[in-house]
C-alpha cells in the first residue's frame, strides 16, 4: 500500500486551505462569525488531511515554490483574521513593543 499522496494532490489541498483562509478573512471583515466558524471547521479537516499524509515528499523546485507561496498567503490571512477577531491583541502588541 502506497502511503504517499501524490504531490499534485497535496498542492491542491494546500490551495484549498488557502481558499478557506481567504473565505474566513472575508467573512470576518463582514463580521459573519457563523461563516468564519463553519469555514474554520472545513479548514481544520483539510489541515488534518495534510497532517495524515506522509511528510517526506519529493517536491520539485516549482511545486515547493508554489507550496511556500500558499503557506505565506495563509499566514498573512491568519494574521489579519486574528487582528479582526482580537483587536485588543494589537493594543497589547503596541504596549509590549514600547514599554515605559
Amino acid at each position: 500500500m502506497n502511503m504517499h499522496k501524490p504531490t499534485e494532490d497535496l498542492l491542491q489541498t494546500y490551495r484549498a486551505v488557502e481558499d478557506c483562509s481567504a473565505l474566513m478573512l472575508a467573512a470576518a471583515r463582514d463580521q459573519n462569525w457563523n461563516l468564519v466558524a463553519e469555514t474554520q471547521q472545513h479548514c481544520d479537516r483539510l489541515i488534518g488531511s495534510l497532517r495524515r499524509s506522509v511528510v517526506a515528499h519529493d517536491w520539485t523546485a516549482e511545486r515547493q515554490h508554489a507550496r511556500l507561496g500558499i503557506l505565506r498567503s495563509v499566514l498573512r490571512n491568519e494574521a489579519e483574521l486574528r487582528r479582526l477577531t482580537f483587536p485588543e491583541a494589537a493594543q497589547l502588541d503596541r504596549m509590549l513593543a514600547h514599554p515605559r
